[in-house]
């Protein structure tokens, strides 16, 4: 749903454009006349059809302007006033007719000269108006619902550009997001932060093996303690042999350090 607000400030169609298409209807009005003339049996020229006719289609070409400004400011066809709105257009419709039908007989008298027969210009303002008005009435309903249709056409295609637009704007976030990822300052990070979780998982381990051996800690004095009978290690060596009391601790062989210094 359009805002009344948001359908005032809508531009309004070009005057070149109502001129247009209001000439249109008076040369269409025009042709049918002389047409159904000529068909009663009597011919009328073509030229004073046109100006019979067209007087009427241009007084339709400048009340269009008001028509679609009521139409904005009043909308009969949304919100919670349209039947405010109904009814504005329908005063504003009825005015239009009564306008254009006193037009036209002025209009008429004007190019036929003044008749006996003629009734006074009030009586026959009324009369016609009452002939004119059920068919000449929805040309105001036809103007508001032309711009009703445009300015909720312009809305749809705006909406769907925004959308567009966002979704390239979310699409382009998302390239740079991995773009950013797979740059190697955080792949670094991210091995960096692998390889402290597989120490500390490690060490917990290690940790967890010696305070729950089966056997307890010895408690006598370091003079009186056994060396513990010897294991062999996982490969038959002798990595894991107890150092006994006293002696000198042994360097590492070459190979054993660089193993110590790939695991850190």
């Amino acid at each position: 749903m359009i805002p009344s607000g948001r359908r005032a400030h809508s531009s309004y169609p070009r005057w070149w454009v109502i001129l247009a298409i209001w000439t249109a209807w008076g040369l269409l009005l025009s042709t049918q006349v002389a047409v159904y003339v000529r068909l009663g049996g009597k011919p009328m020229p073509f030229l004073t059809a046109l100006r019979l006719n067209m007087p009427g289609a241009l007084v339709w070409a400048i009340f269009t302007p008001a028509a679609i400004w009521l139409g904005r400011r009043y909308p009969p066809f949304e919100g919670p006033h349209w039947p405010r709105g109904v009814a504005v257009s329908l005063v504003a419709s009825a005015a239009a007719v009564f306008l254009e039908v006193l037009l036209v007989i002025v209009n008429q008298r004007w190019i036929r000269g003044p008749m006996p027969s003629d009734d006074p210009l009030l009586v026959a303002e009324l009369r016609n108006f009452v002939w004119w008005f059920p068919l000449d009435g929805w040309l105001y309903w036809a103007i508001v619902a032309s711009d009703y249709g445009v300015a909720h056409y312009r809305r749809l295609r705006e909406r769907e550009l925004r959308a567009s637009q966002l979704e390239a704007q979310l699409s382009e976030a998302r390239l740079q997001a991995l773009k950013m990822q797979l740059q190697p300052h955080f792949l670094f990070n991210a091995l960096h932060t692998i390889g402290q979780l597989i120490r500390r998982k490690r060490y917990s381990s290690r940790d967890r093996a010696a305070q729950h051996g089966g056997s307890a800690p010895d408690q006598r004095p370091a003079d009186q303690r056994q060396p513990a009978p010897h294991r062999p290690g996982r490969w038959g060596g002798a990595r894991f042999r107890p150092r006994e009391p006293g002696k000198p601790r042994r360097r590492p062989h070459q190979h054993q350090r660089a193993f110590a210094a790939a695991v850190r």
